[in-house]
């Protein structure tokens, strides 16, 4: 129990950073993809 606590409480901060890194990654990968089906069309 404590230690799902203690998890928690960092989650918090690393969530956000996550957060970003995935909205970073999916703009990426978005443009990535866009890219390819622009050179494939």
């Amino acid at each position: 129990m404590d230690d799902n606590t203690d998890l928690y409480a960092f989650k918090v901060p690393a969530n956000l950073k996550g957060l970003k890194l995935i909205l970073a990654f999916s703009t990426v990968i978005i443009n990535y993809i866009n890219g390819n089906i622009k050179l494939l069309i």
